[in-house]
């Protein structure tokens, strides 16, 4: 008996030990409260030392809804989704605890029409911090910007860039790092 409960793990572990997750979900315009179709859908996965990987990609039905199940997909890793609307990059976390016992997550991705008028958007908090570096001050400013755009839209300036900084030269080379209501 004990041959064949040996004999019956040793089939069934490879199965178990590559179990396929699937990662479901739709992609909905925020600004039309519409479902996206025909919209493309790329999954990422970080590597050590590359950056992110594409592991998939799929494409939204008629009700913006989309399924990801291709090989190489496991529930005990960190994902990220990611839509690209109007050459703006949305993105949205599937962690591991996201998968359910079968291996099935559900994810959905908002994304936003975009505008230039940077007119809805303001400053609405600014921390200066400074303190001593070895022999050098540093200085570090943090904006907080809200964006009250009616409907709602994602700012963007494709000839500037989302936001300029005017520097001094003598200030050395500046470091920027954004977060959002994710983070």
């Amino acid at each position: 008996r004990a041959a064949l409960v040996a004999a019956m793990i040793a089939f069934l572990a490879p199965a178990w030990a590559h179990a396929q997750a699937r990662i479901t979900g739709k992609v909905l315009n925020g600004t039309t409260q519409r479902p996206m179709p025909n919209q493309k859908v790329l999954l990422l996965t970080p590597k050590q030392g590359e950056g992110m990987q594409m592991v998939a990609e799929t494409t939204t039905d008629a009700k913006g809804q989309f399924v990801l199940s291709q090989d190489g997909i496991t529930p005990g890793t960190f994902y990220l989704l990611q839509a690209n609307v109007q050459e703006i990059a949305y993105h949205a976390a599937v962690p591991p605890m996201m998968f359910d016992s079968s291996g099935n997550a559900n994810v959905d991705i908002t994304v936003y029409d975009s505008t230039h008028d940077a007119s809805a958007l303001r400053v609405s908090e600014l921390r200066v911090l400074v303190g001593a570096q070895g022999s050098k001050l540093r200085v570090q400013e943090e904006y907080q910007v809200e964006n009250s755009s009616v409907p709602p839209r994602t700012f963007s300036n494709p000839t500037k860039g989302t936001f300029d900084f005017f520097i001094s030269p003598q200030a050395g080379e500046p470091t920027v790092s954004v977060t959002g209501l994710a983070n």
